[in-house]
């Protein structure tokens, strides 16, 4: 019984119920509306839908609806980057657990990375991406055991972050700036040098491998061989 004149006559009826609750979409040109894929369709009607039904805070963290789409493979959907600014994680900057934090719920340290991207993020910090926003983590260095909200995390940075670069920061002469601004690349390269070497002169041991397999130690490696 579904024939072609019931798809044309129930189109135009979901239209119509479309039009009652959407009225937002129907405002572009009819060109660019008869333009409008599956998926822009559902992704329309999600925002009204959020902007007609959420709690206030739904409402407060949705982007305007032209803002573009980035593909996110780790878990197979698309999410809204809310802008490009970067914002500072300061102290109790975010709220969960019944109580704040200075990092985000989702944070986590990475794994695969070698020792020099490590102690970059030791010294000056590091982006981290949470929902929307772009925050600018403080230094590892900096990071205390209550500052993690997981027992995993405090695990990970006391045996596999803690024991390599702070052995590093050890080295004679290696003097940290009080002040983030003074630590640039050019710091971070050089100083990294100086820990190498002061590492050497600890632990011949460790250089007398291959340096291809030196430079695929992974941070937790370091840490387990000192």
């Amino acid at each position: 019984d579904i024939d072609e004149a019931f798809v044309q006559s129930s189109f135009e009826i979901a239209t119509e119920y479309l039009k009652s609750c959407f009225s937002y979409i129907f405002k572009a040109p009819k060109s660019m509306i008869n333009s409008y894929r599956i998926g822009t369709w559902s992704h329309k009607i999600g925002y009204c839908e959020v902007r007609k039904h959420g709690t206030a805070e739904d409402i407060a963290r949705l982007p305007p609806p032209n803002f573009p789409t980035l593909w996110n493979k780790s878990c197979g959907r698309k999410f809204l980057l809310e802008d490009e600014i970067v914002h500072d994680a300061g102290p109790g900057q975010f709220i969960y657990q019944d109580r704040a934090w200075c990092i985000p719920e989702s944070f986590q340290f990475p794994e695969k990375i070698n020792r020099l991207e490590g102690w970059r993020r030791w010294l000056q910090g590091a982006i981290h991406v949470d929902g929307t926003k772009k925050w600018r983590i403080k230094p590892y260095r900096t990071l205390r055991g209550i500052d993690l909200p997981s027992g995993e995390l405090k695990t990970e940075f006391k045996i596999s972050w803690k024991p390599i670069f702070t052995k590093m920061m050890e080295a004679p002469g290696l003097e940290i700036p009080t002040e983030l601004k003074d630590i640039d690349e050019a710091f971070v390269q050089s100083s990294f040098e100086i820990a190498t070497e002061y590492l050497k002169s600890c632990f011949s041991y460790i250089f007398k491998a291959p340096k291809s397999m030196i430079n695929s130690y992974r941070i937790g490696t370091w840490s387990h061989k000192i």
